[in-house]
């Protein structure tokens, strides 16, 4: 299930990547998985994965640009972080460089909501 274009993601930058899986059923993902060797099935069905070193959020690790026309609705502090543009736009090259780069990795996405 590629859906790319449902993603606009050349309207990103993002031009070379079609490994893109948007929305997958969960047994896509569990068959994914498996078969990705990141996680096996345990005896009651359930999907066991090691997450490693990386096992919670990041909740200081939350950055916005500060521009003037956001920067005085927002909390600044421990939390909400500012960040320049400049350093915003090294990122996204950054990001989508590596996605146009590495076309055969899988990336998955999901729409969640919450609230």
């Amino acid at each position: 299930m590629n859906t790319q274009s449902n993603l606009n993601l050349t309207e990103l930058g993002i031009t070379e990547n079609t490994n893109i899986y948007r929305n997958l059923p969960v047994d896509s993902l569990i068959e994914d998985t498996i078969l990705n060797g990141e996680g096996v099935m345990g005896m009651n069905g359930a999907v066991m994965v090691d997450t490693g070193a990386y096992t919670g959020r990041s909740p200081n690790d939350k950055f916005f640009v500060y521009e003037p026309s956001s920067s005085d609705h927002l909390w600044w502090g421990p939390v909400n972080r500012k960040v320049s543009e400049d350093v915003f736009d090294e990122l996204y090259e950054k990001v989508t460089g590596y996605y146009n780069i590495h076309i055969d990795n899988k990336t998955y996405v999901f729409d969640g909501f919450a609230g």
